[in-house]
């Protein structure tokens, strides 16, 4: 498998989805013992000003110099590599690898090429108005010659409020919602879904038809620390 790395993990954008990432890489780390799981530095900074609100004009403070900050830390610890749970943050993809050697693993790219993998024809995606509005998944998914859809404004809006009115807010998630978004999604001819929003993998979604971003960056962070995924 080659040389094993230390895994950096840019985290609390938001703090329950970067739980879940770390839980995950747990989970899906083929290990027998302690010892066998990969050697993680995860930072939490919270108070990250929020990536969506800064890319609507809705708010002036830019996150990118706390995620320096917290890129800069987690080099200075050692990491081999480096994984950022959260899919809005990957628009400031170019500038934060710009400031270091060390690869940063790209969610949006990874969760567009498990998609591919699926046999994916055309794909819906659910992720924030900030992801959506900077093309993000669409040029990728471009990139891998895959058509897909969004959500129109009303549906955009449902979302947004499913992520920061329920998810983010640690309220129960109205799960109407999200199936009234996907069943757009499959009515304008997708035949797979991805959730480009981490808070969204925290949800009790089907496993069928979807393809998570939080488990595609798991799987392949695993990958890239050089160890393997448990069958």
């Amino acid at each position: 498998m080659g040389e094993k790395k230390r895994l950096g993990i840019i985290g609390g954008l938001g703090p329950a989805a970067s739980a879940l990432f770390y839980g995950m890489l747990t989970e899906k780390t083929d290990a027998s013992s302690d010892g066998g799981h990969i050697d993680a530095v995860l930072t939490s900074f919270s108070s990250t000003p929020d990536r969506t609100a800064f890319l609507l004009g809705r708010s002036s403070e830019s996150p990118i110099a706390k995620m320096k900050e917290a890129r800069d830390l987690l080099v200075s610890a050692g990491v081999g590599v480096i994984a950022v749970p959260c899919n809005t943050a990957t628009v400031f993809f170019e500038e934060l690898q710009a400031g270091t050697d060390v690869p940063i693993l790209n969610i949006i790219d990874e969760t567009v090429k498990a998609a591919k993998r699926a046999g994916a024809r055309k794909v819906g995606i659910m992720a924030t108005e900030g992801t959506l509005r900077a093309r993000a998944y669409q040029d990728a998914l471009a990139r891998e010659g895959l058509p897909c859809a969004v959500p129109d404004g009303r549906r955009t809006a449902m979302l947004m409020d499913l992520i920061y009115g329920n998810i983010k807010s640690g309220k129960t998630a109205d799960m109407q919602a999200f199936y009234s978004v996907s069943e757009y999604l499959y009515g304008e001819g997708c035949d797979r879904i991805v959730l480009g929003c981490t808070e969204l993998s925290l949800l009790p979604f089907p496993k069928d038809g979807y393809t998570d971003s939080t488990t595609a960056l798991v799987e392949s962070s695993i990958i890239a620390c050089g160890y393997k995924l448990k069958k």
